[in-house]
């Protein structure tokens, strides 16, 4: 099983409203749980099992690791998903079920073209935020346009998924030192504060 349903709100926290944030967890954490617990049984979760067990690959986002400005509600789900993976796949080893978390940077697909992706700023107008969220939302738009192909991602994936043996966590990206050796190996959290305030200087 692939749980790869997700959405993504943005906009600065201090005024996010709650409904949206609610949205962003029954989506892409109580969503996915609902799904992987009517699915548990059919990948092998009973004893005995006539067939032998399944896998869970779950699509995180580099996000489960890194907290960027405005992201901030997508970040913790996809930290939350990361968290549940891992505690699910020790649960589940009594039936042999692996538990794979993937975690891809941007992805090439229409989405940079929907409303979502183009309206952060202008939802947020009236707030001290407004001239850095349009920075962000264009810097945003444009690492997505320039992602990572998605025939390449699929394709990935599946590899993973007919490995016998994977490892914990894979992480995809289109540049691999900029978008997680960098910020995820090299900077500290106090070195990426500080260069996040300088990009997003007025």
């Amino acid at each position: 099983m692939i749980n790869n349903a997700g959405i993504a709100v943005s906009g600065p926290l201090m005024h996010l409203p709650i409904d949206e944030l609610k949205h962003q967890f029954d989506v892409n954490i109580f969503g996915t749980m609902a799904v992987t617990q009517a699915f548990l049984p059919l990948l092998g979760a009973q004893k005995p099992c006539p067939f032998s067990p399944g896998k869970i690959l779950n699509i995180s986002s580099v996000s489960g690791k890194i907290a960027f400005p405005f992201i901030g509600a997508y970040a913790a789900s996809k930290h939350a998903l990361e968290a549940l993976s891992h505690s699910l796949r020790r649960e589940l080893a009594i039936y042999g079920i692996d538990v794979v978390i993937i975690g891809p940077g941007s992805v090439v697909t229409p989405i940079w073209d929907k409303d979502s992706a183009q309206n952060v700023a202008e939802n947020y107008s009236q707030t001290d935020w407004k001239s850095i969220l349009v920075k962000f939302q264009k810097m945003i738009v444009e690492q997505g346009k320039n992602g990572l192909d998605v025939n390449k991602l699929a394709a990935n994936i599946f590899s993973v998924f007919e490995k016998k043996r994977n490892k914990l966590r894979y992480t995809f990206v289109s540049h691999i030192f900029p978008e997680w050796i960098l910020p995820r190996y090299i900077l500290s959290e106090k070195m990426l504060d500080r260069f996040t305030q300088l990009l997003f200087r007025q």
